[in-house]
């Protein structure tokens, strides 16, 4: 019941806050800025990002294994270098 009567709590907290601020406070602005932290976060549910599908397949680990690969070659490469040049 919260969750969609507040999709976005920050948002509204925002909203109300910056209402009050804006416009000094009295019960008229109080109503008005509770009615816009309400409407508000139901406006900008629809543009809310989609749900991220994380594949496991060979990307994953492929890309695992790439990081790991660059973070060796870049803590042993100066070594091999020294060694190398001497």
């Amino acid at each position: 019941m919260i969750g969609r009567l507040f999709p976005y709590p920050l948002l509204a907290a925002a909203v109300f806050l910056l209402w009050i601020l804006l416009s000094g406070v009295s019960a008229g602005q109080c109503l008005l800025a509770a009615a816009a932290s309400l409407l508000v976060p139901q406006v900008m549910r629809p543009l809310g990002p989609a749900s991220a599908e994380i594949r496991w397949g060979r990307a994953v680990p492929r890309l695992v294994g790439l990081v790991l690969l660059d973070i060796l070659r870049s803590n042993h490469g100066p070594l091999v270098m020294e060694v190398n040049s001497s």
